[in-house]
């Protein structure tokens, strides 16, 4: 009974092997993203987008409103891409903890086309179940914060502009950036 369980469990351990120890790379949790994180792109269409990358060749589609999606850049860590005209994804695995032995996800999600824009920071396992970390950045007022994460390393650039009263009529636009450093639980 036994060896008949480990013919069993053989496969199935060596089929495990190869991916072991290995970190994920951003294009497989782009394929593997629940819908609702892109609910513009088919299937089909992350698959066309990823395969023309590969490529170096225009990795524009047609998305599922009839309009346009791209990747814009795309690494083993870092992807970017406009999903329609008026918003644009970036995505940033990052290492967790003193020896960097796991990776989280990072997604910025921008929306507007011009001013104003305004960007939603979020964190994912790879699994992409959410988790609840602290961005480290509160903007100046209750106004909008534009985020960007960084194609080189692990910063995130966060922008904000308030409009603060100067005279009795008057106000003055000030603006304020802040890039925060990954520490490896969260962005300070």
């Amino acid at each position: 009974m036994k060896n008949k369980y480990l013919l069993f469990l053989l496969p199935v351990v060596l089929g495990c092997l190869p991916t072991m120890g290995q970190r994920p790379l951003i294009s497989d949790l782009f394929k593997s993203a629940p819908s609702h994180f892109f609910p513009y792109l088919s299937n089909n269409e992350k698959l066309d987008m990823l395969d023309f990358a590969a490529l170096n060749m225009t990795t524009e589609v047609t998305n599922e409103l009839d309009g346009k999606s791209s990747i814009l850049m795309l690494t083993d860590s870092y992807l970017k891409m406009k999903l329609s005209r008026a918003s644009l994804v970036e995505m940033r695995l990052l290492p967790v903890g003193e020896k960097c032995d796991s990776m989280l996800l990072c997604v910025v999600t921008t929306l507007g086309d011009s001013v104003p824009q305004e960007s939603k920071v979020e964190f994912f396992n790879c699994s992409w179940h959410p988790l609840s970390i602290d961005v480290g950045y509160t903007p100046l007022s209750q106004h909008s914060m534009v985020a960007h994460l960084s194609s080189d390393d692990t910063h995130l650039t966060c922008r904000s502009v308030s409009l603060l009263p100067r005279d009795s009529d008057e106000t003055t636009e000030v603006e304020e950036e802040k890039v925060l450093k990954w520490t490896g639980e969260d962005y300070k």
